[in-house]
């Protein structure tokens, strides 16, 4: 068992895991052209999150994202992020289910030139659905929902955000 996997180089392929953990990310990869496939997470502050670009992350299940300190199983403060997608990143079919998120953070948040497509995401509690972090992001073919945040989220000077074919359902949020 461990709590964190840890990369710092290319070309990695990271599959078939099972990853339960509480206060820590159960996937953190430093690098480009890497491919994140198949895992289950279980618990975790982060998910999945990558620095770097052309990161293709694919067919994830991500359960309660809670940054609950297991230690300490009366803390629960909300995760941050289900997935972090850095930039010219393909995010598909993953799914991020009883997501407890911060209101600052999201089921996935990717930079520019980033691809969101039919992946699954409920937030319960004030987080984001998606968070559109940079410019030229097609978001297209997604079922999210929120109990109280926004649904699709993009702010600052970025542009050529494209949003299409997505179900959106938020409780008191705003949908996008």
């Amino acid at each position: 068992k461990f709590d964190e996997a840890i990369l710092y180089s290319l070309d990695n392929t990271i599959k078939y895991n099972v990853i339960p953990t509480s206060w820590s990310y159960g996937i953190q990869v430093m690098g480009n052209n890497n491919k994140i496939n198949k895992n289950n997470i279980t618990g975790a502050y982060r998910g999945i999150s990558v620095s770097g670009g052309y990161n293709n992350i694919t067919n994830n299940n991500i359960v309660g994202i809670t940054g609950a300190d297991y230690n300490n199983r009366e803390e629960v403060v909300g995760g941050d992020f289900g997935i972090v997608g850095g930039s010219n990143a393909y995010i598909y079919k993953n799914v991020i289910s009883n997501a407890k998120i911060i209101s600052s953070g999201a089921g996935i948040s990717a930079s520019a030139n980033s691809i969101i497509d039919s992946n699954k995401i409920t937030v319960v509690s004030k987080g984001m659905g998606i968070n559109a972090a940079g410019s030229k992001i097609n978001i297209k073919n997604n079922i999210i929902s929120t109990e109280k945040g926004v649904g699709v989220y993009q702010k600052e000077e970025a542009s050529g955000l494209t949003i299409t074919g997505n179900t959106i359902e938020t409780g008191t949020g705003i949908p996008i």
